[in-house]
């Protein structure tokens, strides 16, 4: 098989219409998209399924027959369809099942080409989640199928609070989200900055996927390759940035630490101020 995956811009019915009332924004939606094709016969490949969410694609794999994919996107609010509706413009009866505050709006999408021909559906609330104390509101979906089972549908969960980096081993993955805070002293109005990741765990298991606990640690990642996984235990390289000021002059320090965590994602070791 051959799959190829990236984002799509699909734009909404009677566009032309909404362009004067958009503000420079195409009315439409950004969709992570993956396409499977059978390569049996090199000369000839042959379409064999289409997997399309909500939002923008933030990362993949493939682990044997099974494929995983990870999307971003924010709900539906939209507060322009409101205007225009109120405003009396004529738009579509899909732009105005658009309209704020609806499962349509509020909940995310997904069309697999293996479910009712592909027509897009909502993700079933029993499969929607949230992360407690989320960093963003936005969207995490997680997608999974079997490139051998073409007809059987996807595995599809949403979480509430947004993602950012992955990693994966062949039995687990971790998708982590930057966290940051500013605090300011109610006396001396000195101000101040730190950041955290928190790092969500996930099983991956026969092409389907199940939360399983998350950690937090300080500091925030480079990218996917500060994250490792050996014997069980999680691995992960930060960078900690510290900023200050008092009213009159300034501080920014960095620094690097190493954190081993558990199975349950506690920590359970650290290598501080590395570097």
């Amino acid at each position: 098989h051959l799959v190829i995956m990236g984002n799509k811009w699909e734009t909404w019915e009677s566009t032309a219409k909404l362009s004067s009332f958009s503000y420079g924004i195409n009315p439409g939606e950004e969709k992570a998209i993956a396409r499977v094709y059978n390569t049996a016969n090199k000369d000839k490949l042959t379409p064999e399924r289409d997997v399309e969410l909500d939002g923008n694609l933030i990362s993949s794999r493939k682990i044997g027959d099974n494929v995983y994919m990870l999307s971003r996107t924010w709900p539906r609010y939209y507060f322009m369809n409101t205007m225009l509706i109120d405003s009396q413009v004529k738009v579509s009866k899909r732009l105005q099942a658009k309209a704020p505050q609806t499962p349509e709006t509020l909940l995310p999408h997904i069309s697999d080409s293996a479910v009712k021909q592909g027509k897009e559906t909502l993700v079933a609330v029993n499969d929607i989640y949230y992360f407690p104390d989320f960093v963003e509101p936005n969207y995490l979906t997680v997608a999974s199928f079997q490139l051998s089972a073409p007809t059987t549908a996807a595995d599809v969960k949403a979480f509430y609070g947004s993602g950012d980096i992955v990693y994966a081993s062949t039995d687990n993955l971790y998708v982590s989200a930057a966290d940051y805070t500013q605090t300011t002293d109610a006396n001396t109005q000195a101000t101040s900055s730190s950041s955290s990741t928190h790092i969500y765990k996930f099983d991956l298991q026969n092409g389907k996927t199940a939360f399983l606990s998350q950690g937090t640690v300080p500091g925030t990642l480079l990218n996917q390759f500060s994250m490792d996984e050996h014997d069980g235990y999680f691995r992960v390289a930060t960078t900690q940035r510290q900023w200050s000021w008092n009213g009159e002059t300034s501080t920014n320090e960095s620094w690097s630490n190493l954190y081993t965590l558990d199975k349950t994602m506690n920590t359970v070791g650290d290598r501080k101020s590395v570097v």
